[in-house]
């Protein structure tokens, strides 16, 4: 069974979104974590 490089291609495309997507939300959850710990001691 061949396999079709465009297929390939796009699955790569996909999963790279995919981790694009999973390291912007940890960025996020993170920048929201260390305002809340900021907010809990009064810094805001």
């Amino acid at each position: 069974m061949s396999k079709n490089i465009k297929t390939q291609e796009a699955k790569l495309d996909l999963i790279t979104k995919f981790l694009d997507y999973a390291n912007c939300a940890d960025a996020s959850y993170a920048m929201l974590d260390l305002i809340d710990e900021n907010d809990e001691k009064g810094f805001l």
